[in-house]
Order: C-alpha cells, then sequence, then structure tokens
C-alpha cells in the first residue's frame, strides 16, 4: 500500500472512530432522557444511565464528566439542530423574522418534552457569562452561533439596518432565550405558551434594534434643532 493509501485508510479509521464516539455520547444522552422524565433528574443515577444504555461506567467518563454534563450534551444537540433548521430556510430565502419565528418554535417543541428540572440546570449553564460557558468539545454549534448567523442574515437582506451590531443582537437574543427557558421550566405552563413567549420577547429586542440603530441625531442647525 503506498503513501497515499495509508493516509486514507488513517484519516477513515479516524472517522469511524469518531462516528462511534458520538454514536455512544447520543446512547447515553437517549438513555439518560426517559430515566429523568419518568423519575426526576435528581433521583437518577449514573448506574442507571449506563444500564439502560448498556454500556460500563468508565465509558460514560470517557464521554461525561458528571452526569451534569449530560444536560448540556442535550442543549448543544438543539443549538445544532437550531444552526442546521436556520441554514436551511436562510438557503430558501425565507425573511429574517420567519426564521427565528421557526428556530423558536423548533427549540419550544424539543424543550417541552424535556424534564423541567433539566430545563432549569441547563439554562443556567447557558446562561452564564459569555467567556464562562461550558463548551462542547467537538466546538460544535451553541445557540449564540444560530441567532448570529441569523442576525447576520437579516442585515445582509436588508431586514436590520446595516449599522446593526450583530455580535451583540444574538447575545441579547441568547439571554432572552435561556431566561425564558428558565421562567417557564418553573411553571406549569405548556409548549404552546412557551413557543408564544420565546417569539414575542424575540421580537421585541429585534423590533427594539431596529429602531434604535436606525435612530439618527439630527444634524447641528436643522430646523428640529431651533429653538
Amino acid at each position: 500500500m503506498g503513501v497515499k493509501g495509508r493516509e486514507d485508510e488513517g484519516r477513515s479509521a479516524r472517522r469511524t472512530q469518531a462516528e462511534r464516539s458520538e454514536a455512544t455520547r447520543a446512547a447515553l444522552v437517549a438513555a439518560a432522557r426517559p430515566l429523568f422524565a419518568e423519575q426526576g433528574y435528581a433521583n437518577v443515577g449514573t448506574e442507571e444511565i449506563v444500564q439502560a444504555a448498556g454500556v460500563t461506567k468508565g465509558t460514560f467518563y470517557f464521554h461525561f464528566a458528571h452526569k451534569e454534563d449530560i444536560l448540556l450534551e442535550i442543549g448543544w444537540a438543539a443549538a445544532e439542530a437550531m444552526t442546521k433548521e436556520a441554514d436551511a430556510a436562510m438557503q430558501r430565502g425565507q425573511p429574517a423574522a420567519v426564521v427565528i419565528e421557526m428556530l423558536l418554535s423548533s427549540l419550544a417543541r424539543r424543550v417541552a418534552r424535556a424534564p423541567r428540572p433539566a430545563v432549569i440546570r441547563a439554562a443556567a449553564e447557558f446562561s452564564r457569562r459569555q467567556h464562562d460557558r461550558p463548551t462542547r468539545p467537538d466546538g460544535t454549534a451553541r445557540f449564540g452561533d444560530a441567532f448570529r448567523a441569523v442576525v447576520a442574515y437579516a442585515v445582509e437582506r436588508g431586514d436590520l439596518p446595516p449599522s446593526v451590531d450583530v455580535d451583540d443582537l444574538a447575545d441579547l437574543l441568547e439571554a432572552a432565550t435561556m431566561d425564558t427557558l428558565l421562567r417557564w421550566a418553573a411553571t406549569r405552563d405548556g409548549a404552546t405558551v412557551l413557543r408564544r413567549n420565546l417569539q414575542r420577547r424575540a421580537e421585541m429586542i429585534v423590533t427594539g434594534a431596529s429602531v434604535v440603530y436606525s435612530w439618527r441625531r439630527p444634524v447641528a442647525g436643522s430646523r428640529s434643532d431651533a429653538g
């Protein structure tokens, strides 16, 4: 086998290993979800998760340092799905407002299926300050990435003023989303209420940004400055 063949084989092996690792992480999360829902997050131990997933404790701790990390994985999976959905909607040329509404509707459906205590813990982690926020080991998408992509798209389309600070607006949307999830998880409201609250707060922020960034100080000497 030539050098190129060995290199290709090595890349294939690495891909296969990465795929197996991702499948194991997904299996652990899938096993934990119904346990959290049926017994409550606090009442489920690592032993029960590994038994349900059919793996060893060593395998669990290879992928997750703590049980809490499964909650983050659930959040990262939702963020990754949001990013993919945003990309697809933007490829179709949908208005930015429609893209945001679609993303938040999708998020509401996913979150409503999770146990409330798990939502509270996960949203609290993702609400931490930017520099202190948890990072997924493989560096894949976070919630802010989806919002940042949509805000940039809105500016490019002319749905938002060109002077909009994309990062600031995306951070505001992310913070409002996490706060809404925390508030909702402390109630008995359903997915419809969550979706409505998420969309209303996002609309307030985006509308406010449109107004603020469109505002221009009157030129000195204009009639609006006259006594």
